[in-house]
């Protein structure tokens, strides 16, 4: 999985909010960097030194690694130790609230033994602190 947080200050983002193709936030996407445009220089400028990048990490885990699907049944929010030792570093988190283009992807080699990367699917999202999701709330910036 890989996730890049798109950034309003930097060109080639806000191009990509502007003119974000057919993706899933792309009417929120458009707003947003309407909205954007209209704020003011000092405004950007404290969003600038505010938000700086914080992309986590990609994560590649083997099959082994993986956790079941089953797992955990419940307690979603408050995984145990044991859980958190086994699969803990198989699992990405968006650190804030925001619009980002992400990846997941699966890496295999054939039975001839070459190397491939397979695009499972890709989007650009507007992902929402998650207590935004149980009160329906929406904020842009």
């Amino acid at each position: 999985m890989s996730l890049r947080e798109l950034l309003p200050y930097e060109p080639a983002d806000l191009a990509k909010l502007k003119a974000p193709g057919d993706v899933a936030a792309k009417d929120t996407a458009i707003e947003a960097a309407a909205l954007w445009d209209l704020l003011s220089s000092q405004r950007k400028q404290w969003f600038q030194a505010a938000f700086a990048r914080n992309d986590p990490s990609i994560v590649w885990c083997p099959p082994g690694d993986l956790p079941p699907w089953t797992v955990p049944e419940d307690k979603v929010l408050s995984l145990s130790p044991a859980w958190e030792a086994a699969h803990g570093h198989c699992r990405w988190s968006i650190p804030r609230r925001g619009f980002w283009v992400w990846s997941l992807q699966v890496q295999y080699t054939s039975e001839q033994g070459h190397h491939h990367t397979l695009v499972l699917a890709d989007d650009l999202s507007w992902f929402r602190e998650p207590t935004e999701y149980l009160g329906q709330r929406i904020t842009i910036w």
